[in-house]
């Protein structure tokens, strides 16, 4: 999914208008540069969705959060029960401020589109109170403590125009494009996890066939132990008869020995094979 572009940034802050007037609930960080905010007002709820770079929106898809990370706590502690006040583009960039206010406070969440992207949080002089991410530029640093001040004109704007957008509005796209390729991945991860288990199934299948094989071979050996044991007198004849007679032949030995099945005589290698 590709960065979302300044036009683009314009329409979508119209969009988002609807926004003012909620709460800010429980904030997640759902993955990389991804968060989810959960919002609330008098019988209304939404989620919110933003991927940096790539999308603000309002969301049908959400994913259970079981914890929450050091940056996601942190929003919670200043924004949480905040109220939306206003949503607007900054500069004409692709850069997104959101004005919040909370027990008598104002903060501002500003939202950077452009480059690697980032999430920072303000008091109302601008003063950084949270970033996702520290950076320090020629013009400009963004760390706790440090004034906000946005990329010079022209700098985070793109330039090149697309072709016009389709009917649907542009959250809708937003949420149901980033959906398909989240999905797209994970059914790429998925493909790659039934392969590895795939080969393990099969390393175990053959662990199991040499097991079993070897079992056999160990079982035969026990039996033909038993049978020389319980037949000593018999084979110790066998073999004295057949020193004495080196060229002796399969028949005469199962004439001389009926009670013994002989499979093979190999003199050359000077053995007898024996049937238990």
């Amino acid at each position: 999914m590709k960065g979302i572009k300044s036009h683009e940034l314009e329409a979508l802050v119209k969009e988002l208008q609807w926004m003012k007037g909620f709460y800010i609930g429980k904030l997640y960080e759902t993955g990389e540069d991804e968060f989810r905010i959960r919002l609330t007002r008098s019988g209304e709820s939404a989620d919110l969705r933003i991927v940096l770079t790539k999308a603000i929106n309002r969301t049908r898809y959400v994913e259970e959060q079981k914890t929450a990370s050091g940056f996601a706590m942190a929003l919670r502690n200043v924004l949480e029960n905040a109220k939306i006040m206003s949503i607007e583009q900054l500069n004409n960039d692709r850069i997104v401020a959101m004005g919040l206010e909370k027990g008598g406070a104002s903060y501002i969440m500003i939202i950077e589109m452009f480059g690697k992207g980032n999430l920072v949080i303000t008091d109302s002089s601008m003063s950084i109170l949270l970033a996702y991410k520290i950076h320090k530029f020629a013009d400009r640093n963004i760390a706790k403590g440090e004034l906000y001040v946005p990329p010079k004109p022209g700098v985070a704007k793109q330039k090149e125009m697309e072709a016009a957008q389709p009917a649907k509005s542009i959250e809708e796209m937003l949420d149901s494009t980033y959906h398909e390729e989240k999905m797209s991945k994970e059914s790429e991860q998925d493909v790659e996890h039934r392969k590895k288990e795939e080969e393990i199934v099969k390393s175990i299948e053959k662990q199991e066939r040499i097991i079993d094989e070897a079992e056999k071979e160990v079982e035969q050996a026990r039996l033909a132990g038993e049978y020389l044991m319980n037949n000593m007198v018999l084979v110790n004849s066998m073999i004295e008869h057949a020193r004495k007679n080196k060229h002796i032949t399969q028949e005469e030995m199962t004439r001389i020995f009926p009670s013994v099945k002989v499979k093979r005589i190999d003199l050359k290698d000077k053995t007898i094979t024996i049937i238990a």
